[in-house]
């Protein structure tokens, strides 16, 4: 986990373009409706990136994996409590809570969203348990990296955690407690999936234990001067 702080993750910036006209919070209900209205596994199939991962437990292609799964009898329930979303509007993260009501659990999730032509589409989802459930906002209130010295991004080495960075563990909820998942080993376990904006301002790294199911995943955003640790998950199951 300590080399996720060293990591230096090279993109070519480009031109701030305008923001998506849709904010990724309104993509997020909107799969969350359709799960609803759709079933589950239908509305992960039809909001998907063609090149989405998800976790189950280990990392797999999502359209492999959820090619003819049957839905669920009921879906799990979720919405957006926090979103980041990059300066050029071409990559978002958007974190809530999630109930399941069948099996009487509940948790957090996390997806990437890449903007295209076709809108939204999330690239990554996973998913945490959590002793209780997480309460959901009457409004998400967007964030955005800082959207100054863009052009530094391509070659910018510093990496710090932010201020308000948020620490996700199995069967815990969301704190600041970074020391909590600075395990022995984990800084060597291999990166499994990466992708970043655009323009650079928004950057996310998913790590695996090539012995086991267990991974982490960072979200790295842009400060101005150097780069952010603004997220970090770690899954040992």
């Amino acid at each position: 986990m300590i080399a996720l702080l060293a990591l230096a993750l090279a993109a070519q910036p480009l031109a701030v373009q305008p923001m998506s006209a849709q904010p990724v919070a309104d993509a997020e209900r909107a799969f969350a409706a359709a799960a609803q209205r759709d079933g589950q596994w239908t509305a992960f199939r039809a909001t998907a990136a063609p090149d989405a991962v998800m976790f189950a437990p280990g990392m797999v292609k999502a359209h492999i994996w959820l090619q003819g799964r049957a839905d669920p009898a009921q879906a799990i329930a979720w919405a957006p409590t926090d979103t980041l979303t990059a300066c050029d509007g071409s990559l978002a993260i958007s974190v809530g809570g999630w109930v399941d009501k069948a099996a009487k659990t509940q948790g957090t999730f996390t997806t990437v969203w890449r903007h295209g032509a076709d809108g939204w589409r999330w690239q990554l989802d996973q998913g945490h348990d959590t002793p209780r459930a997480i309460a959901t906002p009457a409004a998400v209130k967007p964030r955005r990296p800082a959207c100054t010295n863009l052009s530094s991004t391509a070659t910018s080495t510093d990496i710090m955690p932010a201020d308000t960075i948020v620490v996700q563990r199995d069967n815990a909820m969301p704190d600041a407690d970074i020391a909590a998942v600075m395990t022995a080993g984990d800084e060597d376990w291999p990166t499994i999936a990466a992708g970043h904006s655009d323009d650079g301002s928004l950057k996310w790294e998913a790590h695996g234990d090539p012995k086991s199911n267990a991974h982490s995943f960072a979200v790295y955003r842009w400060g101005g001067a150097g780069y952010l640790l603004d997220r970090i998950e770690v899954n040992r199951r």
